[in-house]
């Protein structure tokens, strides 16, 4: 019997599934910009996973003339050593993806970690935690990761690791405020009742029903992550090994005048890049708001 209840349910519950992302999937496309958004973040992504195969040239090879102006063979002319911009930039897109997403995959564990203690017990817990998330939230993150990084050198995954670790306290006190409005809900009161735990609590109640501000949240702190990375490297403080936007621009500096191109493209993939994210997270919001899915 219990076999083929569950045969049973099986597509039942693979129609709820389809049903939940075609809401969701119309919900977003109602929104134009999200979709923009959506479009430009896709572009990118696809951008640096085929670099390889899209980039005429290696991000460090130098294939010509220096400070040569676009044209059909460098389609965003060279820089100041002679090296392809527009390799460099499908290459630039591969680092600062890769800081931005796996930072704030890290400050996105720490953050829902703490959060999650945080508004479920409350109490001295509760105010201790507060406390050291405060601190977090006050310290200049720019300039804390610029010690960091030169005091214990600047490579790829520790610039990943540095900005994960400034950047969780604003996801812990939004999951916190939510599991405060929740954890006194009937259905949490329920299981409570009948004796389930409180890690099966948390994470089986509560967080599912919290996560929906927090991916969001999670979204918007990419773009910040790679502006953050773009700046370290801007000022020579990125990983001398890894092509990336930000290293480009500091490459550029002094070359801004006399050409605009080893300048302009890479920070325009800077700028769409954060635009593309913040219009996608809106329309996250817009799929996973079970609120607005009520409403519909």
């Amino acid at each position: 019997m219990t076999a083929a209840a569950d045969r049973t349910a099986m597509p039942s519950r693979l129609a709820s599934w389809r049903a939940w992302w075609r809401d969701g999937w119309s919900r977003l496309r109602q929104n134009p910009l999200s979709v923009l958004g959506l479009a430009v973040v896709a572009v990118v992504v696809a951008a640096g996973l085929l670099a390889p195969l899209l980039a005429p040239y290696g991000p460090f090879e130098l294939v010509g003339t220096r400070l040569l102006s676009p044209r059909a063979a460098h389609l965003f002319g060279t820089d100041h050593l002679g090296r392809d911009v527009f390799s460099g930039v499908l290459y630039g897109a591969r680092a600062s993806l890769e800081v931005g997403f796996l930072s704030v995959a890290i400050s996105a564990t720490l953050g829902i970690f703490i959060g999650s203690i945080s508004g479920f017990y409350g109490g001295w817990l509760d105010d201790g935690l507060m406390r050291m998330t405060e601190v977090f939230q006050v310290m200049p993150r720019f300039f804390l990761a610029l010690v960091i990084v030169a005091v214990f050198g600047a490579d790829i995954w520790g610039t990943i690791f540095v900005i994960g670790i400034l950047s969780w306290a604003e996801i812990a006190r939004l999951l916190r405020a939510e599991f405060l409005t929740l954890r006194e809900r009937p259905f949490v009161m329920a299981a409570r009742a009948y004796g389930a735990s409180d890690a099966a609590i948390i994470f089986r109640e509560i967080l599912p029903n919290a996560l929906t501000a927090v991916v969001v949240a999670a979204c918007l702190q990419v773009p910040s992550a790679i502006l953050l990375e773009a700046s370290l490297s801007f000022i020579g403080a990125g990983d001398p090994d890894a092509m990336s936007w930000g290293r480009m621009l500091n490459g550029a500096q002094q070359y801004m005048r006399q050409a605009w191109w080893t300048s302009a493209f890479p920070g325009l993939a800077i700028s769409l890049t954060a635009l593309g994210l913040a219009l996608l997270a809106d329309g996250i919001n817009d799929f996973l708001n079970p609120r607005l899915r009520q409403k519909s």
